[in-house]
């Protein structure tokens, strides 16, 4: 095997071993937003939620996001609220939240956000991640 190929494939072998931490965790990628602001109030639809959840977690692509006040409505009507603070970090998982309800299939989670002052791009991908 020359260099470049040994290379090339080392480099894809990183690219992929965050999403395979992941996966092993049973982590699934319940859905994302484009965060531009420096403060607001937005939400995610979940599509991915046919199986209970039982925690969530949230990563940022772009910059850091401190979240607050965060809402998950279940697909059954019911909601929890959930008071506390999370940071997402770009490409790093953040604490996990456990959930209360038994009602566990999600429908959407909404959330007061605010741009941390260190992240210069315009636009941070935040994504929402489900442990079944």
């Amino acid at each position: 095997m020359d260099r470049r190929n040994f290379l090339a494939g080392a480099l894809a072998l990183l690219a992929a071993a965050p999403k395979a931490a992941v996966a092993q965790g049973r982590w699934i990628l319940l859905g994302s937003r484009m965060v531009s602001g420096t403060f607001s109030r937005d939400s995610i639809p979940v599509f991915r939620s046919r199986n209970p959840i039982t925690a969530l977690s949230f990563r940022t692509r772009g910059g850091e996001v401190q979240i607050s006040d965060i809402e998950v409505i279940f697909t059954r009507g019911r909601s929890e609220r959930l008071m506390t603070r999370v940071t997402a970090r770009p490409n790093l998982q953040s604490r996990t939240i456990t959930l209360r309800t038994r009602d566990r299939e999600i429908r959407r989670v909404e959330f007061t956000y605010r741009r941390a002052r260190t992240s210069s791009r315009s636009r941070i991908t935040l994504e929402l991640y489900g442990r079944r």
